[in-house]
């Protein structure tokens, strides 16, 4: 019964787009550009210069300093700080691209990796005051503060207060000894960081390009204007 019901919803979806192809392509394309003019010059060079800095074993200079300030919130690793330090400050896919890069070079554990992702991964302070906040602004939103507390506040006090519980449970955390990873000449770090974030920004392009196609749903189901925003903010990943 399940595999019936998965292949009616991809016909349904294969039928959607050969009867309604204007409007699907219309929104299909709003969504490539969004992510060419918005995502990419935003996001890559974050991605390229983020790889970089934990290829060549930068990162772990930049820790030392956060440490003092992070670690007796956080429940994680000297090199897990600069996860949630990327995170917090470049917004996503940042803070989960970074927590990948440092599982993958066996700088922190399995169990820590899916505990940073849990909060890390969150809008950037420039893609918020320089593209959201000006359009919150003519919806007549003049105060930063609240929203702030929301897109920051929150997940910051989910990871320590997610970090409590796992000390409270006992689970294991990356103090596990890990293999010393290597460290890149810049010439490589540099080529390997372009290859990863290249792909990266290119998955997050289909993803986007895919997933806008489905606004056309509300369109084609005569749904009212507050029913059809509603859940198109659903299929928003953009912003």
């Amino acid at each position: 019964m399940k595999y019936k019901v998965i292949v009616l919803f991809y016909i349904g979806f294969i039928g959607m787009l050969l009867g309604f192809p204007e409007i699907t392509v219309a929104y299909a394309y709003q969504g490539l550009v969004q992510w060419a003019t918005r995502m990419v010059p935003t996001l890559f060079p974050f991605m390229v210069i983020s790889s970089m800095m934990i290829y060549t074993g930068i990162d772990k200079y930049l820790t030392k300093i956060l440490k003092p300030i992070l670690q007796p919130l956080f429940s994680c690793s000297t090199n897990g700080l600069y996860a949630v330090f990327m995170g917090f400050l470049c917004g996503f896919p940042m803070g989960a691209k970074a927590t990948c890069d440092l599982l993958k070079n066996k700088k922190i554990t399995r169990t820590e990796a899916e505990y940073l992702l849990a909060f890390c991964n969150n809008i950037g302070p420039t893609y918020f005051l320089g593209i959201i906040f000006p359009i919150l602004q003519e919806c007549g939103y003049s105060s930063k503060v609240p929203f702030f507390i929301g897109i920051y506040g929150i997940p910051f006090a989910y990871g320590i207060l997610l970090g409590k519980f796992q000390k409270n449970n006992s689970a294991p955390k990356s103090k596990v000894s890990l293999e010393v990873s290597e460290t890149l000449p810049v010439s490589k770090a540099i080529r390997l960081a372009c290859l990863g974030s290249i792909q990266s920004i290119l998955l997050l392009g289909g993803y986007v390009t895919f997933v806008n196609a489905f606004r056309v749903i509300p369109d084609i189901a005569g749904l009212s204007p507050y029913v059809s925003a509603i859940l198109g903010g659903f299929l928003e990943i953009i912003y």
